[in-house]
């Protein structure tokens, strides 16, 4: 019997779904749009949802992932920066039992030198990064101790699938083989594996793809023993069974005895160290974002869904009377609402299909647009959670836009319905009905354009900040220098000298400047400074080296005293240009220039520097954040063999980049010079999450004010052919044409006034959830609130009054026969 049964219920369906088949099919201008609407709703959903997924939810590709934590440290006004001190590791390693191992890594300067000169991604690791992580070289072994013999210029290295693959053609005999990296030789003892990545949050400044991997020891020897220099970026693992909290507790007892055992260095230092889940750190930064978009697409599914369901609404009216002689032979309310739901299913299958289709290209679009620091961007692709989601959301479409109107659809009075001649005007609860459809489109739309707005006004407002410098026409590039062969100061100061008279005699150039660290890209070098000698008020500081010609490149203004020249950068004497925000912490109302100020403050020769000038504070963090201030060094202060150069044009002078390459090359530095960019690009960078997030809003605004105008459109239309005898009995008793226009449009802008007046209220409360994305702008600012509702209420407008004006055009004595 139970079989029976079932193979009853599977006829029953099979039946439902041809005859669901046939009737789309019959109307093939309705199904059109049914599905053209569900399939931008769904498509947008399952667009978003492929980021949602492979950034948010998949768990990282590692062994155990959940238990994988990182540091970030407070140390003296730098708060939550992602690193720790070479003694703060041993001290950890040595006492923290909740861990059950350390790695460690930090990003160095890479290139492949000799015959083939390439600058790639590098990093020193500790032998054991790699095992703590779950993850095996694909071709030979991991790196060891033995590896790490860098006084004789030789090293083991690892190599990244990747560089395996572009130069060295995939040679599976490249294990044992030797290439010259950083103008040593380095015996290569592995190949990663293909899909290999290290994922950090933004701020550790750790690139996902590293070509070259040098070995690093956690003994005192490698690591050092200094307190101060917080350049480390560690990932630990939590042995089985502790907890966040439990490991979280340790760490604060490890620093309680970290301040009590170094005073000098830690006092007044506000040190703290905070446990983050990897997974955590990796996406803190764009989290707001991807659900602000996620709620977005939900939006505008929803809007589609009410279209589609006043179409069906519509439809339904049309289709009473079959629907009456249904029921009049037999079928039940319960069968017809079936048959209904499952013509709504399958139109909510079609428009998955067909939604699936958009998110492939939405996907390509989204990755076209991405911000650089959008992270696991290889893995936003349509796979097998993508494809179940969007099942999911396709069948419960079906549900949402097709059960009300397949209730409403079955209420009628067979009797009254089956009389000849009776004609059906449609129901006053009908028109209620595909009313408040609207006003929730109406609503949905004011929130999603307030959203839109308000991000348009931050963008809007990040681009009129002051970053401290001009970066328009601004070439830069990196060119270091071979170590071994350039170890005198003196050496090193006379090349890059020759850089910059070379690269300034081009034609078109107005000044060329060197600096390094890079001010807006890539990591800060941090000293610590006291004003007075003997005082336990030790502060820290980033600080730049900088080459005559660099304030003048960039357009820094000098506010007081001078720039640096070049008997600074030819002699030893101390000297510092300070920033206005350094001034003003430090000297607030006074004169800067002649100052002092003891530099390496906590070790027992502090260097004593004067202030010779002071120049605008540069917004090296970005617009977002308030940036600490900065000092610069003249070159012989500090000599490094690794500068970046500002190149200033009368244009942009980037198609001088070849030249620029052939020319510093030929020089004889021994490395490759690279990483040509111009500096308004780095700076477009820092903004480059706001503007993605205000782009895909704005489409989708876009998106859902059209399903919203679509809908009110075929609302107002539907009411207008249904009251055709109405309006002709308007006028015939004297209605003038103004006076059915006037009519019709009042019934539009009640809808649309309810709709506005409930998107205000519901924007007024989610905008709240979006304060992290906005800048220089209030969640509920009124002037935004007040334009977008004025530019909704004006297109819908448009869309009332072209069905008003076919009213007012009713030719009475045909609408009366």
């Amino acid at each position: 019997m139970a079989g029976s049964s079932g193979g009853r219920i599977l006829d029953t369906l099979w039946q439902d779904l041809r005859f669901g088949a046939r009737t789309l099919l019959k109307n093939p201008g309705f199904t059109a749009i049914a599905v053209l609407t569900l399939a931008l709703g769904i498509g947008a959903n399952a667009s978003i949802f492929s980021v949602v997924n492979g950034i948010l939810l998949r768990r990282l590709p590692y062994k155990d992932p959940d238990r994988l934590v990182t540091f970030h440290t407070d140390f003296r006004g730098v708060k939550g920066q992602p690193g720790v001190s070479g003694g703060e590791v041993q001290d950890f390693r040595e006492q923290c039992h909740q861990l059950e191992d350390i790695g460690l890594i930090i990003v160095v300067s890479g290139s492949l030198t000799g015959e083939k000169m390439e600058k790639l991604q590098a990093a020193t690791i500790s032998e054991n990064l790699l095992p703590l992580l779950g993850v095996s070289p694909m071709i030979g072994r991991n790196i060891n101790a033995k590896d790490d013999n860098v006084k004789e210029h030789v090293s083991g290295v690892l190599i990244s699938y990747d560089l395996w693959k572009r130069d060295f053609n995939s040679d599976k005999t490249i294990v044992g083989q030797s290439i010259e990296v950083n103008n040593f030789n380095a015996t290569v003892v592995g190949v990663m594996p293909r899909d290999f990545r290290l994922y950090f949050g933004a701020g550790a400044n750790v690139p996902p793809n590293i070509d070259l991997y040098f070995p690093g020891n956690l003994n005192p020897e490698s690591l050092g023993t200094g307190r101060t220099s917080h350049q480390l970026t560690i990932v630990a693992r939590l042995k089985p069974g502790v907890t966040l909290e439990q490991a979280q507790q340790e760490v604060d007892e490890i620093a309680g005895r970290m301040i009590t055992q170094f005073p000098q260095v830690y006092e007044r230092a506000n040190l703290k160290f905070h446990l983050i889940p990897l997974h955590a750190d990796v996406v803190q930064e764009v989290r707001p974002a991807i659900l602000a978009l996620l709620g977005a697409v939900g939006f505008v599914l929803l809007i589609a869904c009410s279209n589609v369901a006043n179409m069906l609404l519509a439809r339904g009216k049309a289709r009473e009377k079959e629907l009456v002689i249904r029921a009049a032979l037999g079928a039940g309310r319960t069968r017809i609402v079936r048959q209904l739901l499952t013509e709504s299913l399958l139109l909510g299958l079609l428009g998955g299909a067909g939604g699936l289709l958009l998110a492939s290209w939405g996907i390509s679009f989204l990755l076209y647009l991405r911000p650089p620091n959008l992270p696991r961007q290889e893995d936003i692709t349509i796979n097998s959670t993508v494809l179940v989601y969007a099942l999911a959301v396709s069948l419960a479409s079906g549900l949402i836009f097709g059960l009300v109107p397949a209730w409403k659809a079955t209420r009628f009075n067979i009797n009254e319905t089956l009389k000849e001649g009776v004609r059906s005007i449609g129901s006053s609860s009908g028109e209620r009905l595909r009313g408040a459809l609207v006003v929730a489109q109406v609503a949905l739309s004011l929130i999603l354009f307030v959203g839109a707005g308000l991000m348009i006004r931050t963008f809007a407002k990040l681009n009129e900040v002051n970053f401290g410098f001009n970066p328009t026409n601004v070439l830069t590039f990196y060119a270091p220098l071979n170590p071994w062969k350039f170890n005198k100061a003196e050496e090193r100061y006379a090349i890059y000298k020759e850089v910059i008279d070379k690269v300034k005699a081009l034609p078109g150039i107005e000044s060329v400047g060197a600096i390094s660290p890079l001010q807006i890209n890539g990591p800060q070098f941090f000293s610590s400074y006291s004003l007075t000698a003997g005082t336990n008020d030790i502060r820290s500081v980033p600080y730049y080296v900088v080459m005559p010609g660099y304030f003048e490149s960039m357009q820094i203004k000098l506010l007081r005293g001078r720039y640096f020249t070049e008997e600074d950068s030819r002699q030893e004497r101390s000297i510092v240009i300070v920033d206005s925000n350094f001034a003003a912490k430090n000297w607030p109302g006074e004169n800067p220039v002649g100052k002092k100020l003891l530099l390496n403050a906590n070790s027992k020769t502090p260097n004593a520097a004067e202030v010779v000038g002071v120049v605008e504070h540069v917004k090296i963090d970005g617009p977002r954040k308030e940036s600490k201030e900065q000092i610069y060094r003249p070159y012989f202060n500090e000599p490094d063999f690794e500068m970046y150069f500002t190149v200033r044009g009368k244009n942009n002078p980037s198609n001088l980049a070849g030249i620029i390459k052939k020319e510093v090359e030929g020089l004889g530095g021994g490395r490759p010079v690279s990483t040509f960019r111009m500096m308004d690009e780095y700076v477009a960078d820092l903004t480059a999450d706001t503007r993605f997030a205000t782009l895909l809003l704005s489409i989708l605004t876009i998106v859902a004010l059209t399903l919203c105008s679509v809908g009110l459109f075929g609302v107002i239309s539907y009411s207008v052919t249904q009251r055709r005898a109405e309006i002709g009995i308007r006028m015939a008793l004297g209605a003038r044409q103004k006076d059915i226009l006037r009519m019709v449009i009042q019934q539009g802008l009640l809808l649309t006034g309810l709709g506005l007046v409930i998107g205000l209220i519901g924007s007024a409360i989610l905008t709240r959830w979006m304060d992290s994305l906005l800048f220089g702008v209030k969640p509920t600012d009124l002037a935004t609130f007040a334009g977008v509702s004025l530019l909704l209420a004006t297109v819908e407008l448009v869309a009332c009054y072209i069905p008003a004006r076919s009213a007012a055009n009713v030719n009475p004595m045909e609408s009366l026969r």
